[in-house]
């Protein structure tokens, strides 16, 4: 009997190591959360700051980990584009952490607004 083999792709020889930003989260920091920091709307910004447990085996790591002033925690993603799992992956992290305000942002197309923001 034949047995499969499988390939897995590892993002770094190091696993604790983390990944670096990507366009849309590099402009998304600078023109959005850090503006914030400035005018004492958020305390604190950390990049893939937290990983949320979801199910055995199963996680899920916002973009973004924001403290505002008010002691409110949001957990912000960015896409250039949803794929349907990642929508189902933050669906269920806001169901079963509600304590979290989780939002989603993508960036607008010409003509548009510049960013788009959407509540989970």
């Amino acid at each position: 009997m034949r047995t499969r083999r499988f390939k897995a792709k590892v993002r770094s020889s190091n696993p604790t190591r983390k990944r670096e930003m990507n366009g849309i989260e590099t402009d998304y920091l600078k023109e959005v959360l850090k503006p914030q920091i400035i005018v004492n709307e958020m305390r604190n910004v950390v990049f893939e700051g937290m990983r949320i447990k979801l199910a055995k085996g199963a996680y899920y790591t916002p973009d973004f980990y924001c403290l505002m002033f008010n002691g409110e925690i949001e957990l912000h993603e960015t896409k250039g584009h949803w794929r349907e799992a990642a929508r189902v992956r933050i669906k269920v992290a806001a169901e079963l952490y509600p304590e979290f305000r989780f939002v989603a942002i993508t960036k607008g197309k010409r003509g548009e607004p510049r960013w788009k923001e959407e509540n989970f």
